[in-house]
């Protein structure tokens, strides 16, 4: 009866969001287009992939498919502060430095763009899997003074068996010991913040119980996820194969989407994307920041072009079409 319910009030909530997509569309696309141009002249957040190596193999991600084939990669931490702070004279305001696929606490570099954060003195966010956390992660960690940080922690499966089906690797006690490790610093350093993000699924009562117990023993906050994406349909095939995900539902396309305008990546590459999301083939670059200034790219005709192409189905770009993170600029209450 609960999942009936969920799926009726996901349900209902689709068909809202559309209509109102549709009757802003029809009545005021002029007044919400230069609304959006206007409010996201520069994004509020970048998202910055300081590495694409990942330590999991999660069913429901696409990095199990390109892992043992795509080259490993980390941005230089020069190029990671001269993007920052242009980012930050520009008018941002976060970062975020979860990359489109892969674990920041992979990254060697970690400790150093933690001391370039607290230089640059922006607000910064993760997400992690915390499957690895290193002494030098932990004391940078401990250092974190000049910016107020979260790392937010990626949990699907709540005990040993179901997070070995899920996340594709058996290192559930792993997770657990670094939570507690991190968590340890969080009550001392008023800038660091841990909260967890637990992605439910069908049989998880008895040990979803066990799990938030362990959380509210620690402190940590958390918050529970019941849909899961398909990175575009790229990933649909493993999910269902799993048979234990509730899929999140697409909504109709009904013109460029929000996402286009507020939250762009810089790649390893020092590409910028236009979309943090599920674009791992690479139909989103609209620019170059190693010879471009992002400023330039954002307002440019390339970024314009997309968001454009997105007013028919059949010129948006591939990833875009069946992606379930896409939200309309005229899903807009304003």
């Amino acid at each position: 009866m609960h999942k009936l319910l969920n799926r009726l009030d996901v349900g209902f909530t689709r068909l809202r969001k559309d209509l109102r997509a549709r009757t802003n569309l029809a009545w005021k696309r002029d007044a919400v287009e230069a609304y959006y141009a206007r409010r996201y002249a520069v994004p509020e957040r970048l998202y910055v992939e300081c590495t694409n190596v990942c330590n999991a193999r999660c069913v429901f991600c696409y990095y199990p498919k390109i892992a043992d084939t795509h080259p490993r990669k980390y941005m230089d931490v020069g190029e990671f502060r001269r993007i920052l702070a242009e980012f930050k004279a520009a008018g941002g305001i976060e970062v975020g430095l979860t990359p489109t696929v892969g674990d920041p606490f992979i990254d060697p570099h970690f400790p150093e763009r933690v001391r370039v954060l607290n230089e640059i003195g922006l607000p910064a966010f993760l997400y992690t899997n915390l499957i690895h956390v290193s002494a030098k992660i932990e004391r940078a960690l401990s250092e974190v003074s000049n910016f107020k940080f979260t790392v937010n922690v990626s949990v699907a499966g709540f005990d040993r068996d179901a997070y070995a089906r899920l996340m594709g690797v058996d290192r559930f006690e792993d997770m657990q010991r670094n939570l507690a490790r991190v968590q340890a610093i969080a009550r001392t350093n008023p800038n660091f913040t841990v909260a967890v993000r637990l992605q439910d699924y069908y049989g998880s009562e008895a040990a979803k119980r066990d799990f938030v117990a362990f959380l509210d023993s620690l402190g940590v906050p958390y918050t529970l996820n019941t849909l899961v994406d398909t990175w575009g349909g790229l990933v649909e095939e493993d999910i269902d194969r799993v048979g234990a995900l509730e899929k999140k539902p697409r909504l109709t396309r009904v013109g460029p989407c929000k996402i286009s305008y507020i939250k762009p990546l810089v790649t390893v590459d020092l590409k910028l994307k236009l979309c943090d999301c599920r674009d791992v083939k690479d139909e989103l670059i609209v620019g170059d920041l190693a010879t471009q200034s992002l400023t330039e790219i954002w307002s440019g005709a390339e970024a314009n072009r997309i968001r454009a192409s997105m007013y028919d189905p059949e010129r948006m770009p591939e990833i875009c079409r069946k992606c379930e993170m896409y939200v309309s600029i005229f899903d807009h209450k304003g």
